[in-house]
């Protein structure tokens, strides 16, 4: 199943990637590229626009098992990424991860695209918890998790290689009726 489309606001909208995407995804990158690598290892100073269609035909190939990649789209131009890199769907989990060009930050893009994709997931794919992991330096990603309620449950010491050392790893989640239970101005 293909994902939805999901509305974010009136310029703003989830769509599921395309091939055909990839000369915008290579842009979005490398629109902030040094922004997106230091945090992001596969953005490193090797990405090209053959690995951003690699990377598109795969969510088109995997989207029928269940794959759920998003572009992030901002008055028509993809500008981000959200998607669940793991699920374990027989427990109600879910892990989104997720980025933004550097030009569209600061302008809460993602906590309410991470919002939406939240309800979402809790609404549509029977979850029981949600978690969003990030590299413990990550301020900006990790102010999304916090801005939405998500616990910090630890830091996975050195469990994450990226730019030639390892890094600390800041795991957060939150349950179905946690969520629930949210302030709706935290979203």
């Amino acid at each position: 199943m293909t994902p939805p489309g999901l509305a974010i606001d009136a310029t703003t909208r989830l769509r599921p990637w395309r091939v055909e995407d990839a000369p915008a995804l290579y842009e979005a990158v490398m629109s902030g590229q040094e922004h997106i690598a230091r945090w992001m290892s596969w953005a490193d100073g090797t990405y090209t626009i053959d690995r951003a269609r690699d990377f598109l035909a795969g969510c088109e190939r995997e989207y029928p098992s269940g794959r759920l990649d998003w572009a992030i789209e901002v008055e028509g131009v993809p500008v981000g990424s959200l998607g669940v890199p793991r699920s374990e769907p027989a427990h109600g989990e879910y892990e989104i991860g997720y980025w933004l060009a550097e030009p569209y930050t600061g302008r809460g893009i993602m906590t309410r695209s991470a919002a939406v994709v939240t309800d979402w997931l809790f609404d549509q794919k029977s979850a029981h918890r949600v978690q969003i992991a990030a590299l413990s330096g990550n301020t900006p990603s990790r102010a999304v998790a916090e801005r939405l309620g998500f616990t910090l449950e630890g830091v996975f010491r050195q469990s994450r290689f990226n730019r030639g050392a390892w890094h600390d790893m800041a795991w957060y989640a939150i349950t179905e009726d946690e969520w629930a239970a949210r302030e709706p101005s935290r979203a």
